[in-house]
């Protein structure tokens, strides 16, 4: 594997999205109501976890996710649900015998929230963020998702402003992705070391 600046370039990835209550993963309110998890190999993405989830609270932004209480009605909440296979892939994106590689749209989003929700032991987690990578590539243009997938990819949300639910965002952003790839000098790759490595989520943190 090599890594440009700190974005593991792997063979194949965990493709993850979710869907909150709110902003502030620390907020009262808190809570995930939807993850799409999918793995991209070549190309392919392949969906592993699809799944909504209860709280009482998933009105409060309704607005822009579009998950309604009736969806939601009868399903577990988050904190309840089983959620074995995600931490197991989670885990997987940490471990040296595998290439597996967790990448999200501003991945700081996801590994806050999944941190403390899933209290995974993050160590060493191999990320790739196409958010990063654009921002690095072309840092006087918008980064946000809705414009690159439609300066990249041609890619327009039906509604014109945003892509509600985390399995379109997580298509467009492998589509984003496999865009930027072709951009990426290979001069300016280097060696993905296990033993160095480390994803310092501080580091992207919006202001």
């Amino acid at each position: 594997m090599k890594k440009f600046d700190n974005n593991v370039i792997s063979d194949k990835f965990l493709a993850i999205d979710i869907e909150t209550t709110n902003l502030d993963f620390n907020a009262p309110t808190a809570g995930i109501i939807e993850v799409y998890a999918g793995i991209l190999t070549k190309g392919i993405l392949t969906t592993k976890i699809n799944e909504l989830y209860y709280h009482p609270n998933s009105t409060d932004t309704e607005e822009f996710h579009k998950i309604t209480s009736e969806m939601l009605k009868g399903k577990p909440s988050f904190e309840k649900a089983n959620k074995d296979e995600l931490i197991s892939l989670l885990k997987e994106c940490c471990d040296p015998s595998s290439t597996l590689t967790l990448m999200a749209y501003y991945t700081p989003f996801e590994y806050q929230w999944l941190s403390k929700f899933l209290g995974v032991d993050f160590t060493h987690l191999r990320v790739c963020d196409p958010w990063n990578i654009c921002r690095i590539l072309y840092p006087d243009r918008s980064h946000k998702l809705i414009d690159c997938a439609k300066d990249f990819c041609g890619i327009v949300p039906e509604n014109g402003w945003a892509f509600h639910r985390s399995a379109d965002d997580v298509k467009v952003m492998t589509k984003v992705y496999q865009e930027l790839l072709l951009d990426i000098s290979i001069d300016d790759l280097t060696d993905y070391d296990y033993n160095s490595y480390c994803y310092d989520v501080n580091s992207y943190i919006h202001e």
